[in-house]
């Protein structure tokens, strides 16, 4: 595989690596990176399940899967860069705001770093099709190592959007 092109005319997207879908054990070993791709486009998801509007910021994604031999190990690094949103569900934003111990909003404006940046990095890990763990981190700046205090991943736990947000 290997994939180039320009989303909206900014953002160019790359898809590279190798995979054996037909033989008899699937092999994938691929990367993806996307740079520059605006947030506002991903808003009518966002506001689907949080009632918030992405208004501004750009999305950059790296990301690589690997399968080989039943196993599935994938990482996810994204950067929302200056990151904006406006509550358009005041409704939903509050539904799951009596779920958070804070407003998502104010949530949100913790985390980002003095540029308004969010960075993630999400791994994923699966065995024979059953996800074993999912992993996550919240960075500003470098990334750490697990011998940093403070640093390394945090278990993310999987739940039904349903069970997070009732259905207005």
């Amino acid at each position: 595989i290997d994939l180039a092109a320009m989303l909206d005319g900014r953002a160019p997207l790359a898809v590279k690596g190798t995979m054996t879908p037909f033989a008899k054990t699937l092999g994938v070993d691929t990367t993806v990176s996307l740079k520059n791709y605006p947030l506002a486009r991903l808003s009518p998801y966002v506001i689907q399940s949080v009632g918030l509007a992405l208004t501004g910021g750009q999305l950059n994604l790296a990301s690589t899967v690997k399968v080989a031999d039943n196993t599935m190990r994938m990482k996810n690094g994204i950067h929302l860069k200056k990151l904006e949103t406006a509550t358009i569900s005041k409704e939903l934003a509050q539904q799951l705001d009596n779920r958070l111990p804070l407003p998502l909003d104010s949530a949100i404006s913790f985390l980002k770093d003095s540029n308004g940046d969010l960075k993630l990095d999400i791994r994923a890990y699966a065995y024979m099709g059953q996800i074993q763990l999912v992993a996550a981190r919240l960075y500003m700046g470098q990334t750490t190592n697990f011998r940093t205090p403070g640093g390394g991943f945090a278990p993310v736990f999987l739940t039904r959007s349903e069970d997070l947000v009732p259905a207005l």
